[in-house]
């Protein structure tokens, strides 16, 4: 056979191949014909918005991650503040620590007078320079009832802002039905 007559059969076998395939569809894969080939396009374009929601949603996943870490370095630092508080072994290191703090003497006066007022007692309040330094010495004068004044130096010792310590404490009855204390808070940064 010549070369002619085998590019003819060939030629024929591949329009043959072309006619069946555009009869039958084209399989590309075994089991599969440009409809499935339309079908598998279609389902790309599905897999691409499935990837997009996916990356919206990675997104929101590493921003929470973002503020959970946050949250817990937040959260560590208020720990290790309490570990600290925590590790002070008295009242009088409170004391001392409180001490370094400055208040305002309108401010000051008016907690003072909040509290005695709430205990039902009569008060007086004097400042002076301390002796031992450049801060101030009160004293406060009390007049009631016994548990009125008890819950005015529990009050003035537990209260966080204020954690003063009274000292020099002197009771003497005052009249009738009522007590009579003086004490000193001593050694606290008043600004005038």
């Amino acid at each position: 056979m010549s070369n002619k007559w085998i590019l003819l059969i060939l030629d024929l076998i591949i329009i043959t191949l072309i006619g069946v395939s555009a009869i039958k569809g084209l399989t590309i894969k075994e089991g599969m014909t440009i409809s499935s080939v339309k079908e598998t396009m279609k389902l790309g374009d599905s897999y691409q918005v499935v990837l997009n929601s996916y990356d919206a949603e990675l997104k929101k996943y590493e921003e929470t991650v973002e503020k959970q870490k946050t949250a817990i370095k937040n959260f560590e630092q208020s720990k290790q503040k309490f570990e600290q508080i925590k590790n002070i072994n008295s009242y009088e290191t409170l004391v001392e620590l409180a001490k370094e703090r400055e208040f305002n003497i309108e401010a000051l006066w008016i907690k003072l007078g909040l509290i005695a007022e709430n205990n039902e007692l009569t008060h007086a309040f004097n400042i002076k320079k301390s002796s031992q330094t450049s801060n101030y010495d009160i004293n406060v004068e009390l007049i009631g009832t016994y548990s009125g004044i008890r819950n005015f130096i529990d009050d003035i010792m537990m209260d966080m802002d204020l954690m003063f310590k009274a000292e020099d404490i002197i009771i003497v009855t005052e009249g009738a039905n009522n007590l009579k204390a003086t004490f000193v808070i001593k050694n606290i940064n008043i600004v005038m």
